[in-house]
């Protein structure tokens, strides 16, 4: 039994946890600016020293600048100030989810006052009668406050959570780098809304999470370009599924993220005319998916977010399956061995036998069949070599021939895809980042079904 006071719980479970976080905190660069971590702290010495001699707020603060920050112009005086100020603020936002993830540990949830020791005392002293009595007659006033986080974006209240969840576990990795995404995430909306990408993860549907979406684009530096980001989960295919076809699970969830995000495009200040789908593997399939597709918004629908639109402005992929037909995986590489399991398969081989029986679903799901002249641009990264069709690649699963094919179903129809792989020339964009920074910043329009 813990025999700790509510104080020495603190203490124990908040206090030491912040010191040991704000400690990798203060070691992550701000702004790419490396000293704001450490000039922080003394000033913070500087101020209170200044403070016990009774100096004004004005000498403290050119006392620091001409001790500590020699050379110094005005502006990048005021700069460090807004950086400090901005640094405290994310100080307490990870003061703030440490204890909502030590609530627990430091409150007694069984303790004088709540609500399980009133039904204990109740019943031990045989009052339930009057209990019930009493509360029937019990009138409250609610009184509603306001916190600092309903004043933050939508990425940042995001991150909020996520950062709770990981000190909860412990997860010292993740914890670092939401203490990253964290330092390079603008607390304060802005003026005009920001367009958003839109990440899906890999890991042929049966595995992965939003958690690995810097290995499909580069988060910071798209939200250093004023884009907002957003990575999702999604059902996993499971081997008993019960779903027809399984891959119906992971791309309807993604549409239905899709849609509720467009639903908090006012709360979170989203352009949702510019939103643009990211991913890899199967999360690029997904996007894909997702880029073709018609319109699956019900406008009658009594659920608003089921109102909302799934369509995009634009699709940045890496290593995408463009199509879910094994006959053309087959055609255009011949030792093709993947996505049976989106169908409920056991292997290539039984994928492509049942062919005929599942071309609807087939027919529904491809992303090369459902593409159209109306369509938004791709762009399609691939890291393998160059594309050869009907030659065995070395990775069948991730070959630059599933780009090719289309690109060159994109030419047929007049649509933009631009394809880049090992040993490509005049490549626009080095990888989906750079794509997305271009594309959604762009003042160009896209057509949609």
């Amino acid at each position: 039994m813990n025999k700790l006071t509510k104080k020495e719980r603190f203490q124990e479970n908040v206090l030491s946890r912040f010191h040991v976080y704000n400690s990798i905190f203060a070691t992550l660069p701000y702004d790419s600016i490396s000293d704001t971590g450490n000039l922080l702290p003394i000033f913070t010495e500087h101020c209170k020293l200044g403070y016990s001699k009774k100096q004004n707020p004005k000498k403290i603060v050119q006392d620091f600048f001409s001790k500590y920050c020699e050379g110094y112009s005005e502006d990048e005086e005021i700069s460090l100030i807004f950086r400090f100020i901005q640094y405290i603020e994310r100080q307490v936002v990870l003061f703030d989810a440490i204890e909502d993830a030590s609530f627990t540990q430091v409150n007694n949830m069984d303790g004088v006052g709540t609500l399980r020791n009133l039904k204990e005392l109740v019943e031990s002293s045989n009052k339930k009668k009057e209990l019930k009595k009493y509360l029937r007659s019990f009138k409250i006033k609610p009184v509603l406050t306001a916190h600092p986080t309903q004043f933050y974006p939508g990425s940042v209240l995001g991150i909020i959570t996520d950062l709770a969840n990981s000190i909860e576990k412990n997860d010292l990795t993740e914890i670092k780098n939401l203490l990253s995404q964290l330092g390079k995430t603008p607390f304060i909306k802005s003026e005009k809304p920001t367009p958003l990408a839109f990440v899906i993860h890999g890991g042929g549907w049966k595995n992965g999470s939003k958690e690995r979406l810097n290995r499909f684009v580069d988060a910071p530096a798209l939200l250093k370009a004023g884009i907002s980001v957003v990575a999702i989960n999604y059902r996993l295919i499971k081997s008993n599924s019960d779903i027809e076809p399984p891959v119906k699970a992971p791309l309807h969830d993604a549409a239905r993220a899709l849609q509720f995000v467009r639903s908090k495009a006012a709360e979170w200040n989203i352009d949702k005319t510019r939103i643009a789908a990211a991913g890899g593997s199967a999360g690029a399939c997904s996007s894909l998916w997702l880029l073709y597709h018609d319109d699956l918004a019900d406008p009658k629908s009594d659920d608003p977010i089921a109102r909302e639109s799934t369509r995009l402005y634009c699709a940045a992929v890496n290593n995408a399956q463009t199509t879910a037909d094994p006959q053309q995986m087959k055609d255009w590489t011949p030792n093709s061995k993947y996505g049976g399991h989106a169908f409920g398969m056991n292997s290539f081989d039984q994928f492509l036998a049942e062919r005929k029986n599942i071309l609807p679903w087939i027919q529904q799901f491809s992303p090369y069949l459902l593409a159209s002249s109306d369509d938004p641009p791709v762009y399609l990264h691939y890291k393998g070599p160059p594309p050869a069709i009907g030659k065995p690649q070395k990775d069948p699963t991730h070959t630059a021939n599933f780009g090719l094919k289309l690109q060159e179903r994109s030419v047929q129809l007049g649509l933009s895809c631009e394809l880049v792989y090992r040993g490509a020339k005049n490549i626009k964009h080095k990888d989906a980042t750079a794509y997305l920074i271009t594309a959604l910043n762009s003042s160009s329009t896209t057509k949609q079904k």
